[in-house]
């Protein structure tokens, strides 16, 4: 199936995108503006606090085993999401762009950014932990920081040079109007561009799903292994935190793409400005993922409390 330019752009906007150009900071629309720059405000601060205290703890360490270095290249795409993230809440403040078009089409194109490259992370971390669960003579491999810093660059040249530019050519593919961001026109979906969107709607909630009952099972094995004092096992300590990675991705990615079911259906009839607030809401919650790094954080310290008074 071949699919042009402008339909793939047309997809990608259905992210953040509302079927009207109305305003969105209009003055009938105050309660939701408050929403979105509080929601940006707890994404900003949490997450910055989050990954300059989790990097500092990470970057002490002389040797990186896999799954650490997928968490430390995970808080990278946070930071460079939270970069970005003071300028929208900057447009909910004043309720206009202040800024050249193109970097609106730069801070556009973060959040699916973002929320694709960290979903990336998140199951690779997940598919290591749980190998290394089932399969017990699965060795952890652990690299010196030079060897964790060359596969890092190898994975963010591609990213950075390949997938990044093309999202932010995409978004260039908009009507926008003067002092405007984060609105676009998107013309009626046809049958092509419906059947991509809810071929990634269904890929996105099979694999989370898939995911979460895989975790059950494995807490649900470790429970069953130690009973009452499974609490008090680094084995269900560990599974904790897996569960953690696990509990972000379904919080932050699943009610948007379950949202976009019905936006799809209904985000290009006439009378669906509305619309684009809970869109724009249900985007702002794949930013919570950014917090990821303060409940890690939290469950360490908590871990090491239990463990001192024992």
């Amino acid at each position: 199936m071949n699919i042009s330019e402008n339909t793939v752009s047309t997809i990608l906007q259905g992210y953040t995108t509302s079927p009207t150009m109305n305003s969105p900071v209009s003055s009938e629309h105050e309660s939701q503006k408050i929403i979105l720059m509080l929601l940006y405000s707890l994404v900003f601060a949490g997450g910055s606090v989050g990954a300059i205290v989790l990097s500092q703890k990470l970057l002490k360490t002389r040797s990186f085993s896999v799954t650490t270095t997928a968490v430390i290249n995970l808080v990278v795409v946070h930071s460079m999401f939270l970069i970005v993230v003071p300028f929208r809440i900057s447009y909910y403040v004043m309720g206009a762009w202040k800024l050249p078009s193109f970097f609106c089409t730069v801070v556009s194109a973060m959040l699916p950014f973002h929320m694709y490259t960290a979903f990336g992370f998140y199951v690779a971390i997940l598919i290591i932990r749980f190998l290394t669960f089932f399969k017990k003579n699965i060795r952890v491999y652990y690299c010196k920081q030079l060897h964790s810093l060359i596969i890092s660059t190898v994975v963010w040249t591609i990213v950075i040079v390949l997938i990044l530019p093309l999202i932010i050519q995409l978004y260039k593919n908009y009507d926008s109007k003067k002092e405007r961001c984060f609105e676009y026109h998107v013309k009626n979906y046809d049958q092509q561009i419906i059947t991509v969107n809810y071929f990634i709607i269904i890929s996105m909630i099979l694999a989370m799903t898939t995911l979460m009952i895989i975790q059950i099972i494995i807490l649900a094995k470790v429970v069953m292994k130690f009973k009452k004092e499974a609490c008090s096992h680094q084995e269900f300590r560990a599974q904790v935190k897996t569960f953690l990675f696990v509990l972000a991705m379904l919080i932050s990615f699943l009610p948007y793409h379950i949202f976009r079911i019905y936006y799809i259906s209904e985000g290009t009839q006439p009378n669906s400005t509305e619309l684009y607030f809970y869109n724009e809401f249900c985007s702002g919650l794949t930013a919570i993922s950014c917090l990821d790094s303060l409940v890690i954080l939290a469950v360490v310290s908590l871990s090491k409390r239990q463990m001192s008074f024992q």
